[in-house]
């Protein structure tokens, strides 16, 4: 411990005059971050953070790249639409004058440019490398790394990782060569690729968070329909071709992929698709590519403002599968709409597979400062689901019905209260079981804000049945979980910041007599050294039974880390982030947890001490 802070102290010493540090968006907690223990960034973050460096020409770009920034509603979005065709946006004053309230400018200003500066020639280089303690696989370190360029309007990906454990540093790899703007070839995309249409129930990136504090816009699916493949998740991307063709009112995207996947077979038959990624031991190395996918489509889309699209799609697998409810083709047809009225946005997307449905249909209402969102879904039972994402409580979106309402409004000055009230049950049961289930999840979040501090106060509360072992009796509980938040942040000048929370959680197993609590604690300070350095330093400490406590911690660019907390224990971390001259950064991160646990909580307890902690480094290039 010593020496960690005796290296903590040597850094701030060594780079403070040096360097020059690149902020993270304080709010991606918010906006990205799932209730599960997970390193993995969603794409809408990704995006964003390039959008930090390449911003958006906000009098180019079209309704699915404004949409994309998650503090801009679907009629927000309108507003600029239709105003940019009379006038073009110069400042913030204009976004203003669109109809775009004051918050919202100031959300956006970071990621958007009024004035279009065209560099030719662009450059984007990153390497990572990760070394854990509680590593038991040789070699220790995790390495990734990306590039990515551009030139005109062609441009070329590539990215590659190994995980510890793993000797092969092109274990996983993902390139692709982009052309753009090409007569009436809007995008042409060579080599790995991800599609998303609609709302997400054929094609939507698997990493995202259906719910959380943007209750109004978080569910809505707004992604690009065709990207390249930036994720590190092996086996979600496509490979192939794809493109879209733009002919007056119509938008065309027809695509080919043929792509192995990891896989368990048995008898010639898949008896499971492994997606963990890693390829360690002997047994996790047979599994690597032994199932080969097959996938064409096309979508065809008529309208600019209003839409409705067509979808064609056909999957075919290598090998039949052991579960006779999962197929070994499918063809799926779907359809898509969005429809603005006045202050209405209708959405929605259908799809027929095999005598299966599933459906997705929302409304959102937007004046002045009162949002209100409603989405209804109906996805029956064993629907294909592999690379669909549609708004869905969790795991894989098949068997759910449901409804969601999710409100934003303000009280008084800078007294914004936000809640959603989700009502869902899964008809044909579970695994264990096949009695239906069902669940409410509610969310009640108050944020108050003054000249240099704001207050948060959440309030989260899951009712669900689940299958569950207690007392060894294995039957359907009702397990009522509620978590009490207060977060407040203070600017106790210009170059320091701090973060205080107090989280307590506690689950009730319903009939059971089983009570389980926990609370998490934790301290942050960011201090800005200089004018040209800032850093994070955090402490927490937590204590639970068998309650799984999560923690999103601020972490080097290309990684969202959800740390995952059980027993009694004291976890801290320290980040620094710097620019070296204009187009080169380095980031670096230590974090360190000291615990003790208590297993087989309801059946005696045993006690177990540890430590552990982790180091991070990354170095970014781009001109």
């Amino acid at each position: 411990m010593k020496f960690a802070i005796y290296t903590w102290c040597f850094l701030i010493i060594f780079f403070s005059s040096h360097f020059i540090y690149a902020d993270i968006n304080s709010e991606w907690e918010d906006l990205f971050i799932p209730e599960e223990e997970s390193e993995q960034i969603t794409e809408k973050a990704e995006e964003l953070l390039r959008l930090k460096k390449n911003k958006l020409d906000i009098n180019k770009a079209i309704f699915e790249e404004l949409v994309k920034l998650p503090w801009l509603s679907p009629i927000d979005v309108d507003k600029i639409l239709e105003f940019r065709k009379d006038h073009n946006l110069k400042n913030k004053q204009s976004l203003k004058n669109a109809g775009i309230s004051s918050k919202k400018v100031n959300k956006i200003l970071p990621y958007i440019k009024f004035e279009k500066r065209h560099y030719p020639l662009n450059f984007e280089y990153r390497v990572r490398t990760q070394y854990s303690s509680t590593n038991e696989y040789n070699p220790p370190l995790k390495f990734y790394q990306r590039v990515r360029g551009s030139w005109k309007n062609y441009s070329f990906h590539f990215l590659n990782q190994k995980d510890s454990g793993e000797k092969n540093y092109l274990d996983y790899y993902s390139g692709s060569l982009v052309a753009e703007n090409l007569a009436f070839i809007n995008k042409l995309v060579v080599g790995n690729y991800r599609l998303s249409f609609g709302q997400g129930i054929i094609f939507s990136p698997k990493l995202g968070l259906a719910k959380g504090y943007n209750t109004t816009k978080q569910p809505i699916k707004s992604s690009s329909s065709l990207r390249s493949n930036t994720s590190a998740s092996e086996n979600y991307s496509l490979f192939g071709t794809a493109a879209r063709f733009l002919f007056k009112d119509f938008s065309i995207v027809p695509y080919y992929s043929n792509y192995d996947l990891d896989a368990t077979i048995e008898n010639y038959m898949v008896t499971s698709i492994y997606d963990l990624g890693y390829h360690r031991t002997d047994t996790e190395k047979e599994k690597k590519d032994k199932l080969n996918e097959q996938l064409y489509g096309c979508n065809i889309t008529y309208g600019k403002r209003n839409q409705i699209s067509l979808h064609a799609h056909h999957i075919e697998f290598e090998h039949p599968f052991a579960d006779n409810d999962v197929e070994q083709i499918n063809n799926i047809l779907g359809i898509e709409y969005r429809y603005f009225y006045k202050n209405y946005y209708f959405f929605g997307e259908s799809a027929y597979s095999k005598e299966k449905f599933a459906n997705i249909a929302g409304i959102f209402f937007e004046v002045n400062e009162f949002k209100n969102l409603l989405i209804y879904r109906n996805f029956e039972n064993h629907f294909p689901t592999f690379h669909g994402n549609p708004f869905h409580v969790g795991g894989e979106f098949d068997n759910e019905h449901g409804i969601y309402c999710g409100i934003d409004f303000n009280l008084l000055n800078d007294l914004e209260i936000r809640l959603y009230f989700d009502l869902y049950k899964f008809p044909a049961g579970s695994f264990y079981t096949d009695i239906p289930s069902y669940g409410t999840d509610k969310l009640l979040a108050i944020t108050k804000k003054w000249q240099q501090t704001e207050m948060r106060f959440i309030y989260k509360n899951d009712l669900k049945e689940k299958w569950k072992n207690v007392e060894e009796e294995s039957k359907l509980y009702q397990i009522d979980r509620s978590r009490f938040r207060l977060d407040i942040k203070h600017d106790l000048s210009n170059n320091i910041r701090f973060k205080f929370r107090i989280e307590y959680s506690f689950h009730d197993y319903i009939d059971a007599e089983i009570y389980d609590k926990g609370f998490l604690l934790f301290e942050e300070i960011r201090f800005d050294f200089t004018e040209n350095l800032k850093n994070y330093f955090r402490i927490a400490q937590y204590h639970s039974g068998d309650i799984q406590i999560f923690m999103y911690e601020n972490d080097i660019n290309g990684v969202m880390q959800n740390s995952q907390f059980q027993g009694d224990g004291i976890a801290g971390y320290f980040l620094l982030k710097y620019e070296l001259w204009q187009h080169y950064s380095f980031q670096f991160k230590y974090s360190q947890e000291f615990w003790k646990r208590e297993t087989g909580y309801h059946t005696g307890f045993e006690k177990q001490l540890g430590k552990a902690y982790k180091l991070k480094a990354q170095l970014e290039i781009d001109f």
